[in-house]
């Protein structure tokens, strides 16, 4: 079956289209809004347009939901909840916020001329040659062989502690 009205409506029960069809206005298929420069659902909540990005939920670069945007021959992609919990790729670095994040391998390798683990007041850092192990309780370091080389040391606080430098030791207490 096929009828052409007057006004170029066309209904076909097995239609096959070969070639260019233009949208100058806008038109569905199955639900889907055709326009001029994209394709999308009925609520809009998934869009593929002809500048090649392709959103999901939000259709702004770093909000809630799923956008792969090209911008300026720079590929963008996100996907998360719009504040802490994503990941992002902005065409140069890639960012990942998560309250768990689990790897796992026989070979994990982070390479970073700086880093920070942990909170503002229990992490290990390091950066420049330095290492810092900050901890507001209790830090255990164990095994059955651990040495610590140093030409320099201090060990307590301001009126206790052992010191050693120059080839000299030092103990001091107060009470």
């Amino acid at each position: 079956y096929f009828h052409l009205t007057s006004l170029g409506d066309v209904t076909a029960s097995n239609a096959l289209f070969d070639g260019t069809i233009d949208v100058t206005g806008t038109g569905t298929i199955a639900g889907w809004t055709i326009a001029s420069d994209r394709f999308n659902s009925s609520d809009d909540n998934f869009r593929i347009d002809s500048a090649g990005n392709l959103t999901i939920k939000n259709h702004s670069f770093g909000q809630s939901g799923f956008q792969i945007l090209e911008n300026s021959g720079t590929t963008q992609f996100y996907v998360g909840n719009g504040s802490t919990k994503f990941i992002k790729f902005d065409g140069s670095d890639i960012d990942i916020g998560t309250e768990k994040l689990t790897a796992s391998g026989s070979s994990i390798n982070l390479g970073a001329p700086s880093f920070r683990l942990g909170s503002a007041s229990n992490y290990i850092s390091g950066s420049g040659g330095t290492l810092v192990i900050q901890n507001t309780g209790t830090t255990t370091i164990s095994g059955s062989a651990v040495n610590i080389q140093t030409p320099k040391f201090f060990m307590g606080g301001s009126s206790q502690y052992v010191s050693g430098s120059n080839g000299n030791i030092e103990i001091s207490s107060s009470n």
